[in-house]
């Protein structure tokens, strides 16, 4: 399945609730008490926090490992991190998690929400009603039972490959070569899939369309391939996006940066120096208005005029 990375922010905001509401390769052993189910919902919350998707992968219920592939679940925490990390005044990985609630808490079950600390000591995400996640107790410890905001499956990487065939058994890192074809162990069919083992670092690679064509690719965090070429090459994706250079101040958005989403046009675009500039569509707080924004600029989805510097009165 070809994933096409363009989520809304309702849902990379829900993947970090969940995440520090409730989850690594396996979580360790405690009571069935209170005490004990507030230092997982913590743990796990601090993993996610931190990027260690693995460690927090642990701490789900095997209900819902069966649902949501360790791949996937590695994509969300990476994705709604690196969103989040936008809106912090201090990085991701400094923020911890704070206070922590329960509700109907019982030796097999229970419900969990927490708070996020950012860096500096203060509150970056407060408790609420919607923020309760379910909790049960497993196989000797406490895990998180509320997946489905993670896929339930259904983002899993369709690799082409064999029923016999192993997603964790990842080969070395060391096989892709900058520039050289992609080697048959990283995918079967016309699917390419960049995961990798570098000691006992594990890079997850994921098959995605660019926002601005039908291009696919795969990606990880040490480099990438288009599907159609096959080719290696270290660093961040190229290639998906036009020149930020096509956004002329108080012209039209150019017809290069449409895509097949109902706003028919999003403004991510390649800088000079071959990083990406991402866009995010939004609606204006006092009206029922849409724009789309990037870090340069925006423009109103009803007149498509593209406008450079800080986003303007809505």
């Amino acid at each position: 399945m070809i994933r096409r990375l363009r989520l809304p922010v309702s849902i990379l905001a829900t993947a970090v609730l969940v995440a520090c509401g409730g989850g690594g390769s396996s979580a360790p052993k405690s009571p069935a008490t209170e005490s004990a189910l507030k230092t997982a919902v913590a743990a796990f919350g601090d993993a996610i926090l931190q990027g260690d998707s693995g460690k927090a992968y642990g701490y789900f219920t095997k209900e819902c490992r069966s649902d949501v592939s360790k791949g996937e679940f590695a994509f969300m925490v990476e994705l709604a991190t690196s969103m989040l990390e936008g809106f912090a005044d201090t990085s991701i990985s400094d923020m911890r998690t704070g206070e922590v609630e329960l509700q109907n808490f019982k030796a097999e079950s229970a419900e969990a929400r927490s708070t996020v600390i950012d860096g500096n000591g203060d509150t970056f995400s407060s408790l609420d009603e919607s923020g309760w996640s379910a909790w049960e107790y497993q196989d000797g410890g406490w895990r998180t039972s509320d997946c489905e905001e993670f896929g339930g499956g259904s983002g899993d990487l369709d690799m082409g490959a064999s029923s016999d065939y192993d997603p964790f058994a990842y080969p070395e890192c060391s096989l892709l070569v900058e520039g050289q074809p992609v080697p048959e162990e990283f995918g079967t069919g016309s699917e390419i899939d960049l995961s990798c083992d570098e000691g006992t670092d594990t890079y997850f690679g994921f098959t995605m369309t660019c926002f601005t064509s039908d291009r696919e690719y795969a990606s990880s965090d040490i480099g990438f391939a288009f599907i159609d070429e096959g080719i290696y090459y270290s660093g961040d994706v190229r290639g998906c996006a036009p020149p930020c250079s096509d956004l002329v101040d108080g012209q039209p958005v150019p017809e290069s940066f449409n895509d097949d989403s109902a706003s028919g046009f999003n403004l991510n675009c390649e800088l000079p120096t071959g990083e990406e500039n991402y866009s995010f569509e939004w609606d204006c707080f006092d009206s029922d208005r849409m724009y789309v924004q990037n870090n340069d600029g925006y423009a109103f989805v009803d007149d498509r005029i593209y406008v450079a510097g800080p986003f303007g009165y809505c």
